[in-house]
């Protein structure tokens, strides 16, 4: 008998798609430990890697919808790359996206306001790449 794999234990794999799958697939009952593995696989180089870009960017955003306290905790907590986790929020995949319902949500948390800041914004710039006008 071995030690069992604890998933939160594994290094962080850069354009993991098995990582996201596990997130999208766990939408209502996120961990803090599943979160931050997700949003470490976000790299520049995964740009080349088609599904798992779709997958992911779809992926960033419903965890914005479902669960946007935890995603904002674990942000403020982790080591992640916000330049690049911002640039994916700019540009959304699906355009069916309630962009509107998601930066509300974003809004009425208390966090860091610099940070929210960024991340408000990024919503404003992927709504007007929508050809929408979120209500500030």
């Amino acid at each position: 008998m071995g030690t069992p794999t604890v998933f939160a234990l594994n290094p962080c794999d850069k354009c993991d798609i098995e990582r996201v799958l596990l997130v999208s697939e766990n939408l209502d009952c996120l961990t803090t430990e599943m979160l931050n593995e997700f949003l470490c696989t976000f790299d520049k180089s995964c740009s080349v890697n088609v599904e798992y870009s779709e997958f992911s960017n779809e992926t960033l955003y419903a965890v914005l919808e479902k669960a946007p306290t935890l995603f904002f905790q674990v942000i403020a907590n982790g080591q992640f790359d916000n330049d690049i986790l911002i640039e994916e929020i700019k540009n959304p995949i699906n355009d069916l996206i309630d962009l509107q319902s998601v930066y509300d949500n974003a809004k009425s948390l208390f966090f860091e306001k610099e940070l929210k800041t960024k991340y408000l914004n990024a919503l404003i710039i992927a709504a007007e790449k929508n050809g929408e006008n979120l209500e500030e």
